[in-house]
């Protein structure tokens, strides 16, 4: 048997290979790998590294070599293993206003998959071939924020453990922010996570003493006081 497959690597991490479902014994002949050149169609943003709120504009940049005249695009939740299509009833097609750099106000959820992660995943392919391309690194969708007086982390939801060297939170689902700060108000230690699970703030090197600890989470915040025994 001979296989051909194309495939894209842009996250530095590699490429594995391997047989599956196959029965009795099976090995491997020979493996060819080359370049294929260039992409007929590269993302341009977001491209990893980004942020962005559930509300915001997200604006999806990309570029073609001129014969790609229609796009879809999808967003992964997950690092790449569910895809959403973003663009649901139709194609973004060359000549549109939005060709090229497409306008996407970011909902909530999709297909009941929460859109506020860190690991979110932008791909934009064409529409009537297989050419594709999408984020070379996750990116984050904070949750919308609120307005008004905001709720506060209650004591029931919040549980912190200090052991030596590291702080640990025990979070409700969401993506949260936790900072420390020392008695004259400047950062000493910050961690961003997404829950519910545990959060672990590296406290390694600081002095004893009591610290401000803050936890911004969606909707909601706390702040106390906590000391610090190492």
């Amino acid at each position: 048997d001979e296989r051909d497959l194309q495939a894209t690597v842009s996250d530095g991490d590699g490429m594995s290979v391997e047989f599956s479902g196959a029965a009795g014994d099976v090995a491997l002949a020979g493996l060819e790998i080359y370049d294929i050149g260039a992409l007929p169609i590269v993302l341009l943003s977001p491209n990893g590294g980004d942020s962005a709120k559930v509300g915001d504009t997200l604006r999806v940049k990309w570029e073609t070599d001129g014969f790609i005249s229609s796009v879809g695009i999808q967003i992964s939740p997950d690092s790449g293993q569910h895809w959403i299509p973003v663009t649901r009833r139709s194609s973004v097609n060359q000549g549109q206003s939005g060709w090229g750099d497409y306008p996407w106000a970011i909902p909530d959820s999709l297909d009941g998959y929460s859109l506020a992660t860190s690991h979110c995943l932008i791909s934009v392919y064409d529409y009537f071939g297989t050419d594709r391309d999408r984020s070379d690194r996750a990116f984050t969708i904070l949750p919308r924020e609120h307005t008004g007086l905001r709720a506060r982390l209650a004591s029931a939801t919040l549980r912190t453990e200090s052991l030596p060297g590291r702080l640990l939170l025990h979070l409700p689902p969401g993506i949260h922010r936790a900072e420390l700060l020392d008695a004259r108000g400047r950062r000493a230690a910050m961690a961003i996570g997404a829950g519910p699970g545990i959060l672990e703030i590296r406290t390694e090197g600081l002095p004893r003493g009591v610290y401000r600890l803050l936890i911004q989470g969606p909707g909601a915040r706390s702040a106390r006081m906590l000391p610090l025994l190492q």
